[in-house]
């Protein structure tokens, strides 16, 4: 039994892998994975300071920086100060972040569309149910 929920959560990892990135392909989009995860974050976190965007997406911290400028150059995000500590600052997200990321989500979900196109009710069902449970689990860690 536990070796038949260890695989399916593999297989379902696997799969949403792939799905995801071949949706992202299929958008057209050419902005990095990097900036569209840190938008995420941002987005569903607040905001961070740079080390902290490191750790949490598993990337440089030079990566991060790099990925950063471009996003603060179109104002997708904003370097702010730390009400923790003045000498340190955060990076939040903009309102323009907010609405990219969005787009970039139902993008995303379009691009997905011809694939389960020829799901049947039963099938969104199950999709839906699993949403939910998944989407729970994360909001709990």
């Amino acid at each position: 039994m536990q070796k038949d929920r260890a695989e399916a959560l593999e297989t379902l990892v696997q799969a949403m892998h792939r799905l995801t990135r071949d949706a992202a392909l299929a958008t057209g989009d050419n902005t990095p994975a990097s900036a569209r995860q840190i938008l995420a974050l941002l987005n569903h976190s607040g905001e961070h300071r740079v080390g902290e965007i490191a750790a949490q997406l598993r990337m440089s911290q030079p990566g991060v920086t790099q990925a950063l400028r471009a996003l603060l150059e179109a104002g997708l995000v904003e370097r702010k100060a730390d009400t923790f500590d003045a000498r340190a600052s955060v990076i939040a997200i903009t309102e323009a972040g907010r609405a990219s990321a969005s787009q970039w989500r139902s993008a995303v979900a379009d691009a997905l569309s011809p694939l389960t196109a020829g799901l049947s009710d039963a099938d969104w069902e199950h999709i839906a149910a699993a949403a939910a449970i998944l989407g729970s689990l994360a909001e709990t860690r």
